[in-house]
């Protein structure tokens, strides 16, 4: 740690690109030290550069990690935890758009999932100490964000029968899947940490590079649409109110493109939330070990 002990920190898990990009320099502006964590030395590199632009004073570096590995990221995780002394906002938006069917990672979990879902929930227990501690610290503010689809996805109605989306999954299905469990999941452990907020937000059509899995002519298409999409710049500003503003401090909330407050899904209960955070819980803790989940050992 350097001198600047009580300073905020974050962690922008996908900042490499696209809206995590824009979240990290928009934390920059802030004031707030951020670390940016993704697979691309190259793009995380040249996020921190564009930070330093921002916030000379400030400090950025880059976390080498592989977000489609649920063990290379609770390692990666842990290590950040070993080295910092706090951690104010914990930021997730590593994903992929792709039409692929079920590509099982080395924990047998689909590569779209772990990167909307698992992925997430492991990095958030991976550094749930550090963000509690970093709670009690005087003036602190922890707040967790993961931005993907709230008050946009449907509820996945059979989430009992196949709570890894292992025997029905589709396109909608997976997208459906990932949105619900974020909601159900960041509730439930919204409920097990007080005194950190839990925030899903959905940013909306914006100019990234999403679609760059699709095939060629389904990519040029995303990219002619993306003209009238929001730049980065204001998507990061958009989402960034879920780090600031008063209404998403503490527990659980859900925030749409725009920055205001949608609602739960009709299904989101507390038996949903208990059952899906429990699943979760079983698929990702043996793989945050690197053994195979559960479901599938």
């Amino acid at each position: 740690m350097s001198s600047s002990e009580g300073a905020r920190r974050a962690l922008v898990i996908g900042g490499t690109s696209g809206v995590g990009r824009g979240l990290a320099q928009w934390l920059a502006g802030k004031h707030v030290h951020v670390t940016v964590a993704g697979r691309s030395q190259e793009r995380g590199g040249a996020v921190v550069e564009a930070c330093r632009e921002v916030w000379p004073e400030g400090e950025f570096d880059f976390m080498s990690v592989d977000a489609f590995s649920i063990k290379a990221l609770a390692d990666a995780c842990a290590a950040y935890a070993r080295s910092s002394s706090r951690l104010d906002y914990l930021v997730l938006t590593q994903g992929m758009a792709t039409i692929q069917g079920y590509t099982p990672t080395d924990s047998g979990l689909d590569q779209k999932l772990v990167l909307h879902h698992f992925g997430r929930m492991a990095s958030i227990l991976a550094l749930r100490d550090l963000l509690t501690t970093t709670s009690g610290k005087d003036g602190a503010d922890v707040r967790v964000l993961s931005v993907l689809s709230a008050g946009v996805h449907s509820p996945l109605a059979a989430y009992k029968q196949d709570p890894i989306l292992r025997n029905n999954y589709s396109i909608k299905n997976a997208a459906d899947f990932a949105g619900f469990a974020q909601d159900l999941c960041l509730d439930g452990v919204s409920r097990e940490t007080p005194g950190v907020a839990f925030v899903h937000a959905a940013p909306g059509f914006v100019r990234t590079n999403w679609g760059s899995e699709f095939p060629s002519a389904l990519r040029w298409m995303v990219r002619g649409l993306q003209v009238f999409g929001k730049s980065e710049a204001v998507c990061a500003a958009e989402m960034g109110k879920a780090l600031v503003d008063p209404r998403y401090a503490g527990g659980f909330h859900l925030m749409g493109p725009t920055g205001n407050p949608v609602p739960k899904t009709k299904i989101h209960n507390d038996e949903a939330v208990e059952f899906m955070w429990k699943a979760t819980k079983d698929a990702v803790l043996p793989a945050m070990t690197g053994q195979p989940t559960k479901s599938e050992s």
